[in-house]
Parts: structure tokens; C-alpha cells; sequence
């Protein structure tokens, strides 16, 4: 439970953080920085598709990585995984 819950939050801020989403740097070329992936026709930020398919990927890895540490370490991964 705890490996599922902390690949859901890690890869919701994957998502969050991705470029565009909330914040784009260097801004796009209409020096918009906020939200700029609401009206992109420049193709200067990541597209929601892409940002939230790379979130799944890292989710299911995060998780997959958890679940073997738990498995090598019989049952926790206390002293090397925060949570």
C-alpha cells in the first residue's frame, strides 16, 4: 500500500512539474510563463499527452523499484526509502 501510494504522489508532481504544465522557463515566445500549455500553438512546452504518459511510466517504475526493494529487504525498505 505505502509503494502504490507513493508512486501515485511522485508521479502526480512528474506530472505537475513537467514543462508547461504550470510553469514554462525560458517563456514561449508570446512571454507567456503560467499555464502555458492551455493555448501552445508554438510547440514550445510539453503537450498534456506526453507529460502524462512519461507520469505513468515513472509511477509504474517508482512502484515496481518499491516493491523489489521491499522484497530484498524482507518486508521494508525503512532504511533507504523515506516512506
Amino acid at each position: 500500500m505505502k509503494c502504490l501510494l507513493c508512486a501515485v504522489v511522485l508521479a502526480v508532481l512528474f506530472f505537475v512539474l513537467s514543462p508547461g504544465v504550470l510553469l514554462t522557463l525560458p517563456p514561449c515566445k508570446g512571454g507567456k510563463v503560467l499555464l502555458s500549455l492551455q493555448d501552445d500553438k508554438d510547440n514550445c512546452s510539453t503537450s498534456y499527452t506526453a507529460a502524462a504518459v512519461h507520469a505513468l511510466v515513472f509511477g509504474v517504475l517508482v512502484f515496481l523499484l518499491c516493491l523489489m526493494g521491499k522484497d530484498q529487504q524482507g518486508g521494508g525498505m525503512s532504511s533507504s526509502f523515506p516512506f
